[in-house]
């Protein structure tokens, strides 16, 4: 039997470098946001708590239960409940007024 004598083991291929991309001037993308009326509406939607809990407050303030030798449990749920809500707001007329100028 004759054998041939075994080639010796191939190189590994190298890949070819890729051209270079052109760049951009500003490398980083523009993010698509809200439409124009979405925006409104998140301008609507945080007006509305702002609106509308001031007066709760008031009312809740005015309220017999709202104080016995100090702020009761009652006063300091409820206007927690509406800064929480008012703070949202804020933040709702932000996004939406930044939204609609960025349009």
């Amino acid at each position: 039997m004759d054998t041939a004598p075994a080639s010796p083991p191939a190189e590994p291929r190298r890949a070819e470098p890729r051209p270079a991309e052109p760049r951009l001037a500003d490398p980083r993308p523009i993010a698509p946001g809200p439409s124009r009326r979405v925006a409104g509406f998140l301008v609507l939607a945080g007006l509305w708590p702002l609106l509308v809990w001031p007066n709760f407050v008031r009312v809740v303030v005015t309220d017999e239960r709202a104080f016995d030798d100090g702020p009761t449990a009652y006063l300091l749920v409820h206007v927690a409940l509406a800064a929480g809500s008012m703070a949202i707001g804020v933040a709702l007329v932000v996004l939406g007024v930044r939204s609609w100028r960025r349009r």
